[in-house]
C-alpha cells in the first residue's frame, strides 16, 4: 500500500473534523444549541500551545493537502502523455529525415562524377536537411548516464556531413 493510501486510512479512521482546543485538551466542537456548543474531549491535555494548534489543524489540512497531491500527480501524467505524443512526432520527423539523407548521400555518390553546379546543389540541399532536422534534434534530445544519445538522427547527419567535409 502505498504511503498516501495509509495516509488516507488514518484520516477516515480519525473522528471527522473540524478539531479544537479547550482547556489544553483536544476536542471536536458540537452545537447543542443556536448559540451554544459543547466540545467533545478527545485527548488529555497536550503540552505546547504550538503543539496543540497543529494537531486541531491537521485534522483538515493533511485532507486539503492530499487532495492537492493527487490534482499534481494526475496533471504530471498529463504531461507525460503530451510528451510522449510530441517525441513520437519528432522521432517520425527524424526517420523521415534519415531516408532523405540516405537518397542524397546515393545521388552525391552518382553526382561525383558529375559537374560541380550538381554537387554545390545537393550540398545546399543537405546543408537545409541538417539545420531542420538539428533544430528537432534540439526539441528533444536525450542523453543518458553515460552521454550516448538515445535517437541515431543526428550521428547520421553527421556521418554524411564529415563524407562531403562539411564543417558541422
Amino acid at each position: 500500500m502505498r504511503k498516501i493510501d495509509e495516509i488516507w486510512a488514518l484520516c477516515e479512521a480519525a473522528t471527522p473534523g473540524p478539531w479544537d482546543i479547550n482547556g489544553g485538551c483536544l476536542c471536536v466542537p458540537r452545537q447543542v444549541a443556536e448559540d451554544d456548543w459543547e466540545c467533545d474531549q478527545l485527548t488529555e491535555f497536550i503540552e505546547g500551545e504550538g503543539n496543540r494548534a497543529f494537531i486541531a489543524a491537521s485534522r483538515e489540512f493533511v485532507p486539503d493537502l492530499l487532495d492537492a497531491l493527487a490534482e499534481k500527480d494526475a496533471e504530471i501524467e498529463k504531461l507525460r502523455e503530451d510528451a510522449g505524443d510530441e517525441v513520437d512526432r519528432l522521432q517520425a520527423l527524424i526517420s523521415a529525415g534519415e531516408v532523405e539523407i540516405r537518397r542524397l548521400k546515393t545521388e552525391i555518390e552518382l553526382w561525383k562524377t558529375a559537374d560541380s553546379k550538381a554537387v554545390a546543389t545537393a550540398r545546399r540541399q543537405i546543408d537545409k536537411l541538417w539545420e531542420a532536422l538539428e533544430g528537432a534534434w534540439h526539441q528533444f534530445a536525450y542523453v543518458d548516464g553515460n552521454g550516448k544519445r538515445w535517437c541515431g538522427g543526428l550521428s547520421a547527419l553527421e556521418d554524411m556531413a564529415d563524407a562531403l567535409g562539411l564543417d558541422v
